[in-house]
């Protein structure tokens, strides 16, 4: 949550290598997170290559999307407007992802809230 709206802020975050999610947080904001009441922001996904950029954005748009677009959030910007060349791509990436997340999780063990096929 940034400390001066009080609202969520929703953001994309990359370095070269192979990193953690808290290692690009801390080169991107240089390890002070007082946007943030002094707590680093939560890392909702982590992802290499092209293909984990694709998704990264394509999560980002539709997090920011949820959220309430500028109004909700402490965003400035829409982060993958209309108007960006891979907008597609990234929310197919994106949609693609969240489709396996759900998958996983509906055929799963105990979790899994299915009526058995006859």
């Amino acid at each position: 949550i940034d400390s001066k709206t009080g609202k969520p802020y929703i953001g994309y975050a990359s370095m070269q290598g192979n990193k953690t999610g808290a290692e690009v947080l801390k080169y991107r904001y240089g390890g002070d997170y007082s946007r943030f009441a002094g707590g680093a922001p939560e890392v909702l996904y982590t992802g290499h290559g092209q293909a984990g950029k694709d998704t990264a954005r394509g999560l980002e748009q539709l997090r920011f999307e949820q959220l309430g677009k500028l109004e909700g959030t402490a965003n400035k910007q829409n982060p993958v407007g209309v108007g960006n060349a891979r907008n597609k791509e990234y929310i197919a990436a994106a949609d693609s992802h969240l489709e396996k997340q759900s998958l996983s999780k509906s055929t799963s063990g105990p979790l899994c809230n299915c009526k058995p096929t006859k």
